[in-house]
């Protein structure tokens, strides 16, 4: 059986990274007339405002080759991939290295390198450092691999066909701001913000910039900006007042010993999301920071708790937000401006897998027209998405309508769907989905409108069903359904309830709405 990871990819950047181009000349192939790429970097280390440039050499001395061509990045975590999949306009997806290869995505795919090949391309990628890019090393790679090999979410020797790396650095330089604490909070209409905004002012050494102009404007949304109610800067908590906001204009403040600044934000009634632009505006070299704020919550639809008991909700506006059981303090954890990957597509269940990384499902429906069904992990600390399972990722039945999610015992996770009125098994490494129960597996009262799920201590599976107003258990190895409480016997002929369990009355629901909800 062939691994589900991409050990063979991840083996073959590094041994090219360490080894440098001869060894990824031995990693290509063994063959004499095999087709090479090359990386070509104008520099070897970049500053802010200087600007990188790439190009490729590409040569095929032997016959006519197919392939999938893959141009990417690897951060200087080491982990993080950012693969291009448009260079007009830029676009592309994150990875990690240690994810699925289904996760990776090509430039080109099929495409034909002809017999002879021997072209230079300049400035294929093109990119001035702003200055708030991570420091240390990157690295820009370049691979053809065999047509579709890597779609299979498995690697296998031979599907690389060849590899090439080029390393360069990014260092800071001059003074800097930093942003410090009190971006993605969550607040009601009218409140101020629990936590200050907080940005520091360094020099190149790091050393604090002290008593240095730094100005703070909202650059968009309603929100007035407060002095801070201490001259300290630690983290404090302001109680929440509902006042009306006004026009805020620009507030200016000094840096303090420590070359701190703050700012107190009261949001307006508005519903949506406040930018606050924060600059050292006698430093024009040093680039500004933003701060973002939500008014909200504005549609919260699932809840989850995390291992440390925090909650995770998500809202159907903003994705997934962070709230604090104690204090009520929300965060936004994922969503628009807020970690990078794929976006939510209108966001509807939440679960934790045992490692704290968070799965969300949902998609786009309008009435009983849906697209766009997806499982989505999200990393709980820096927001980043990736499609676990959809349309093009995974095998087994497509989704249909995603509502619900739960984590088993072993890792699967088992998502409602829907419309289709089925329980769905998603393998959570490489998204392959499989019917644990739907009208033609497992015996019992068919699910009609299921919306949630839950996992029970022994592994048996409960389902909330809003039109048989029930909850069904399911058995996971079976799909076997049996009716904990509500309707045991619901008329698809005429969408009404005839018996019912526990003390729950029968359904009475017309056809025409049951239909209209079963999206």
């Amino acid at each position: 059986m062939k691994p589900h990871r991409s050990l063979g990819f991840l083996l073959l950047i590094l041994f090219s990274l360490l080894c440098g181009p001869p060894c990824a000349w031995m990693a290509r192939s063994t063959a004499e007339a095999a087709p090479s790429l090359s990386v070509t970097l104008n520099q070897p280390s970049f500053k802010a405002g200087e600007t990188l440039r790439v190009g490729l050499m590409a040569q095929n001395p032997g016959s006519v080759v197919m392939a999938d061509f893959y141009l990417g990045i690897l951060l200087p975590d080491g982990v993080t991939v950012f693969f291009f999949t448009s260079l007009s306009p830029l676009d592309g997806v994150v990875s990690r290295l240690d994810a699925s290869p289904q996760t990776f995505k090509a430039l080109l795919t099929n495409i034909s390198i002809p017999q002879g090949m021997d072209a230079t391309l300049n400035d294929v990628f093109v990119y001035i450092f702003s200055g708030k890019e991570p420091l240390g090393t990157f690295h820009v790679f370049t691979a053809l691999a065999a047509p579709g090999s890597l779609s299979d979410g498995r690697s296998d020797p031979g599907d690389i066909l060849t590899l090439d790396t080029k390393a360069f650095s990014f260092s800071a330089t001059g003074p800097r701001l930093l942003q410090v604490s009190g971006n993605n909070q969550v607040v009601r209409p009218g409140e101020v913000l629990p936590d200050p905004l907080v940005v520091r002012l360094e020099d190149q050494f790091g050393n604090p910039i002290v008593g240095e102009p730094i100005r703070a404007a909202v650059i968009q949304g309603e929100g007035e900006l407060l002095p801070p109610t201490s001259p300290t800067v630690s983290p404090m908590r302001v109680r929440a007042q509902a006042v009306a906001s006004t026009a805020s204009a620009p507030m200016t403040v000094l840096t303090d010993a420590e070359g701190r600044a703050a700012f107190q934000l009261r949001l307006g009634f508005t519903a949506g999301t406040v930018t606050v632009e924060v600059a050292a505006p006698n430093r024009p070299e040093v680039s500004p920071v933003e701060f973002l704020a939500i008014v909200g919550l504005i549609e919260p639809l699932a809840i989850a708790v995390e291992a440390d008991g925090k909650l995770v909700v998500v809202d159907g506006v903003f994705g997934v937000v962070r709230v604090d059981p104690i204090n009520g303090v929300s965060h936004t954890v994922s969503g628009t401006g807020i970690g990078r990957g794929p976006l939510f597509k209108s966001p509807r269940a939440i679960a934790v897998e045992a490692d704290g990384q968070l799965v969300v499902v949902g998609g786009s429906c309008f009435f009983s027209l849906c697209s766009g069904q997806q499982v989505v992990r999200v990393d709980p600390r820096t927001g980043d998405r990736t499609i676990l399972s959809d349309a093009s990722t995974g095998h087994g039945p497509p989704f249909a309508s995603t509502h619900g999610v739960a984590v088993e015992a072993d890792g699967q996770l088992v998502v409602v769907d829907r419309a289709r009125g089925a329980v769905v098994r998603v393998n959570p490494v490489t998204g392959d989905r499989t019917i644990v129960s739907d009208g033609s597996t497992g015996r019992g009262p068919p699910l009609v409108l299921p919306v949630a799920m839950g996992v029970e201590a022994n592994g048996q599976l409960v389902v909330v069903d809003t039109a048989l107003q029930a909850v069904v258990r399911v058995d996971p190895r079976t799909g076997n359904r049996t009716v904990v409480t509500g309707c045991t016997n619901f008329d698809l002929t005429t969408f009404q309830c005839t018996a019912s369990r526990g003390g729950a009355r029968p359904l009475e629901t017309s056809c025409a709405s049951a239909t209209a909800n079963k999206v």
